[in-house]
């Protein structure tokens, strides 16, 4: 007498388990990637609205007088909200150097006219701005 084999298994087999692991790392890996992109949007929108902040203040600082001499290079340092800090807290580091420009191209000012040259970097970013101002 023969007997019957079930053929019916509520197991996987190796191919299926082998099959899911890799649609799942495909996946992963996917989804990684678009952290990834996520992260640097976040940080270029941070930057597009702080920046103008700590731009103003420098020029405020300037305007009033209490800035950098002509012929002086001064280093300011901002944290990511574009708070005036120290250098070990720093996310934002300002270079900012002051000139007399060229009065020949300017013929029609009166008063101590500065040129600045702002310069701030901060980590993947860097953006030269060139600011003038009259001090009184």
């Amino acid at each position: 007498m023969r007997r019957k084999v079930n053929q019916q298994s509520g197991a996987f087999t190796l191919v299926e388990v082998t099959l899911a692991i890799g649609i799942m790392a495909f996946s992963l890996l996917a989804l990684l990637g678009l952290f990834s992109v996520g992260f640097q949007a976040s940080r270029r929108s941070a930057d597009a609205t702080t920046l103008p902040k700590v731009i103003e203040q420098l020029k405020q600082e300037e305007k009033s007088g209490s800035g950098t001499e002509v012929g002086a290079t001064r280093t300011v340092f901002f944290t990511y909200d574009g708070e005036e800090t120290t250098a070990a807290n720093a996310h934002y580091q300002c270079e900012i150097e002051a000139t007399s420009p060229d009065v020949t191209v300017l013929p029609h000012t009166s008063g101590n006219l500065v040129l600045l040259t702002i310069t701030i970097t901060s980590p993947g970013n860097e953006s030269k701005v060139q600011i003038s101002c009259l001090r009184q």
